[in-house]
């Protein structure tokens, strides 16, 4: 029995391996991954810690996400603004810890758009 749980083990690390090769070879699936996780850990954590609704979360992640791929190009001080605009108006609504995790969401999408860019340039 023993046996046979070292050799499934041995397996999993080999495809593991494998699977972490892989990723490091191919930058679209890194940053999808990447950003898939984080913004599955913000989600959970406007639902669970903030009592936030699922369906709201997800479409404020969508929207920063399409602002990240508009604007992942821009200079930096643009981002600024925007990220400014953005804490701003959750003062005003009174809502910073969830203008918090949209700010999370823009900067992991912005950064993944950059990471996916400069691999491809490299190829």
């Amino acid at each position: 029995m023993k046996e046979k749980l070292m050799n499934i083990k041995d397996k999993v690390v080999e495809y593991a391996k494998k699977g972490w090769e892989w990723m490091k070879t191919n930058p679209l699936i890194t940053s999808v991954v990447g950003f898939s996780v984080v913004s599955l850990v913000l989600i959970l954590v406007a639902m669970l810690a903030l009592q936030e609704f699922v369906v709201s979360v997800c479409v404020l992640i969508i929207i920063e996400a399409a602002m990240a791929a508009l604007l992942h190009q821009a200079e930096i001080w643009k981002h600024g603004i925007l990220l400014g605009v953005q804490l701003l108006a959750g003062i005003i609504i009174k809502r910073i810890p969830l203008i918090i995790i949209c700010i999370i969401a823009y900067v992991a999408a912005t950064f993944a758009l950059q990471l996916m860019g400069k691999k491809n340039e490299q190829a």
